[in-house]
């Protein structure tokens, strides 16, 4: 988050030209990825007991509605920019196709977010259920 922070200010600072704004989001890039791998082996090499992890499914439902609802804003933002000014899609920093990729991107967080939470929806289930 620091690195990310460190890096929007430099960012903040420079002219946005297109090998910096390509440069800036490979960079963002790799930070999500490094931190789902680190978030991932803290939950891989953690101890922890199945009352623990249950208490993680209403922070993930939370979470998932937020992502949700984020999706909806930015489609309806979208959808009044078009009607209302299509011309502030035709500047430097903004196109119809950047709009269209922070679009199928909330998709896809919002689609990996579903997944998550139906696959411990269904592990608990099988948890629950008594063993004879």
């Amino acid at each position: 988050m620091l690195a990310f922070s460190l890096l929007t200010l430099v960012i903040a600072r420079v002219h946005p030209g297109r090998p910096v704004l390509i440069a800036y989001l490979l960079s963002t890039l790799v930070l999500l990825a490094v931190g789902a791998v680190a978030v991932t082996q803290l939950v891989l090499r953690a101890d922890l007991e199945e009352a623990e992890l249950r208490l993680t499914t209403v922070p993930a439902v939370v979470a998932t509605f937020g992502m949700a609802c984020t999706l909806a804003a930015a489609l309806a933002l979208g959808a009044m920019v078009v009607v209302v000014a299509p011309g502030l899609l035709v500047t430097q920093d903004v196109t119809p196709r950047i709009l269209a990729a922070a679009v199928m991107l909330l998709a896809l967080a919002n689609l990996l977010a579903l997944v998550g939470c139906h696959r411990g929806w269904l592990r608990q289930l099988t948890n629950d259920t008594p063993s004879d």
